[in-house]
This record gives C-alpha cells, structure tokens and sequence, in this order.
C-alpha cells in the first residue's frame, strides 16, 4: 500500500476503540478500518486498579493492528484519547517517557482515559512512529469570569470530554457553513459521562465539571461550588471552621467583588461598570 498510516485508540471504561486511516497524497485523511472491543465485567473487575489493565489491553490491540495493517505498512503516527491531565490547551500533546508514565501512574483523576497515553507510547515505538493524545479532558481554556466559584481562593478549573465537544463543534460549523474559529454555540457529549459546554471563538469557555462537585444548596448567600477532594486534606472541613463558613454563609458573590475592587480580579468588571462588551470571550 502508498501511503502513510494513522493508528487510533480510544481507551473507555468498558471498551477499546482501534482505528486505521490512511493519509492521501493531496493531505486528506481516509478511514480504513476499525473496531471496538468489548470488556466485560468480569474482565474489568478482576484488575485491582485501572491502570493494572494496560498490558491486556496493549495485548488486544497489537492483536488488531496485527492482523489489520496491510504488509510493508509505514506508520506516520499513534494517537490516543488524552486522559486526566492537569490543565492544558487544546490541541496535539507529544507523548515522551515522562507523559505516559504520569497518565499511567500518578494522573490527576482514575480513569480509562489514562491508559491512552501510554499505549500509543508503546505501540508508536513498536512501529517507529511518534505518539500523540488530542484534546485530552484536562484542556482548560475557560474564561476568568467563568472560574469564579463564589470562594476566591478556589477558582473553577475545567475537566471536560474535550475531544467530542470540539469534534462535534467542527460538524456543526462545517454544516452551519461557519468558521470553526466564529462558531458560538453549547455543544454537549453524551455518553457513560457527560458534559454541557458552552464555545465561543475556537475554545471551550465553561462547562458543568462534575468533578468540582455539585452546587451546595445550603440557606445562605453563598451557594459555592463542593471541592469534595479537599475534604480529606484540610482539617478546617469540619462545620463551623472558617473554611466551612467561606465556603457556605460568607461565600458567593460578595467576597468575589471585594477581591474585584481590591485588583485581585482584574478580568472581571467593577460592580455597577459591567457591559455586554465586558463579558465578552477572548
């Protein structure tokens, strides 16, 4: 066959997506053939961690590449699914040693996602090709007005399914005849995970990131975002500590301003100044 070769894996909580596309001459990109692979229960519970998974599933998809990649193939690249990384832009990552590593042993968050890294290391260095992620959830491109949670000293992060949100905003835009880079719209994934996200002029610009936690529907003006993984950690969780109280009761709006007109948030708009154009998205 002419031609470079793309390999893709998709590492999820139950299954392992295998893709081959072929790159044309002129540059485009064609799909040749793929395959998702099945784990069961039983497979997936007899692991005591998600990361003790990666060599079975390395064993499957060599066994698909394997028995799928035409003789005398030249492999361009490997891309995988980026997993719980910490915040990063959109786009391609390289992965080196020290990336697959980190996504298999010490990620941010568990998940299937972490085993992408690592085995498109593994695979690209059998093929001698170079290893990518794309998109992984850990891109964090969100405004400065949307990181405000209510406690200053805990601004919102963004964890988000990046790679489907931004795929399905080029779809979109593709149909809308809209510039991938004009488009403003909410586009949504909808799978075992979710995600709601709002995209504006290339970039995701906010989301519902489960991981924050959800709303505190406590009586009082403060009505923050939960950061449950601070819990364990901070000894001043407990009720009626001072974390506890700038975090429900002396949370919300109020603190944010006061930090506003002090100059500790300069994105955001002194109270009694703010215009459309004051909102507006980078």
């Amino acid at each position: 066959m002419n031609g470079e070769l793309i390999l893709v894996i998709n590492t999820g909580s139950t299954t392992t997506k295998c893709s081959i596309y072929s790159i044309a001459d002129s540059g485009g990109i064609g799909f040749l053939c793929g395959k998702t692979i099945e784990h069961p229960d039983d497979m997936v519970h007899r692991f005591p961690s998600i990361s003790a998974q990666v060599d079975h599933r390395e064993d499957l998809v060599r066994e698909y590449f394997r028995e799928n990649l035409p003789d005398g193939a030249i492999v361009a690249g490997t891309g995988a699914l980026g997993g719980m990384l910490p915040p990063v832009p959109s786009g391609l990552i390289e992965v080196n040693p020290e990336l697959a590593d980190y996504s298999l042993n010490t990620p941010v968050y568990q998940h299937a996602s972490n085993l992408g890294a690592p085995l498109a290391y593994r695979i690209a260095e059998t093929m001698g090709s170079r290893a990518f992620v794309a998109d992984p959830v850990g891109v964090d491109e969100i405004t400065q007005i949307a990181r405000i949670s209510g406690v200053p000293e805990l601004p919102r992060f963004s964890y988000v399914h990046a790679l489907n949100i931004r795929a399905t905003v080029r779809k979109a835009a593709e149909q809308l005849s809209l510039g991938f880079d004009s488009i403003r719209c909410v586009a949504c994934h909808l799978g075992g995970g979710y995600s709601i996200a709002p995209f504006a002029r290339g970039r995701i610009i906010d989301s519902d990131n489960r991981m924050e936690g959800a709303p505190s529907l406590r009586r009082g003006p403060g009505a923050c975002l939960r950061y449950p993984s601070l819990r364990p950690v901070s000894p001043a969780g407990t009720p009626g500590s001072s974390f506890s109280r700038s975090s429900t009761a002396q949370g919300g709006c109020t603190p944010t301003w006061v930090q506003r007109m002090s100059g500790r948030w300069p994105g955001v708009p002194r109270m009694g100044t703010a215009s459309p154009d004051s909102f507006t998205t980078p």
